[in-house]
């Protein structure tokens, strides 16, 4: 099971392991307590964590190199434990933020700017209805 929220919720993390959350949606590291690093070194492989890219400071303002570093870094610190981890922007990607960092955030994990293009266009196909 799953669990989305867009809060500071470090609180009853805790509460959710117990009840059975495998997975916790969003990261918003800029919250308090939600310090993604943090997070991963507390409570290691359960739940696995979603989210952690910064939509606010980094993302729409960093250079490149910047989100290309922190994307790494986050990448490294979620996972040294086995733990799971899936990188995404915290919300929604702001429209002042610079497409070539969206780029390079997901370089980071493999997917090229050319494969993001690939992906899209699967995904839009397989939406579509036939006549």
């Amino acid at each position: 099971m799953a669990y989305d929220c867009c809060s500071a919720l470090r609180p009853i993390i805790p509460d959710l392991v117990e009840i059975g959350v495998g997975a916790l949606n969003l990261v918003q590291g800029n919250c308090p307590g939600l310090d993604s690093l943090e997070l991963t070194a507390e409570f290691g492989k359960q739940p696995a964590f979603i989210g952690g890219a910064d939509t606010q400071g980094v993302l729409p303002h960093g250079t490149v190199e910047e989100v290309r570093q922190v994307a790494a870094r986050l990448i490294k610190g979620m996972k040294h434990d086995g733990g799971g981890y899936i990188l995404v922007v915290s919300h929604t990607v702001p429209p002042e933020a610079p497409d070539q960092n969206l780029f390079a955030m997901y370089e980071e994990v493999g997917i090229s700017r050319q494969g993001s293009f690939k992906r899209a266009a699967k995904i839009r196909r397989a939406g579509e209805a036939p006549l």
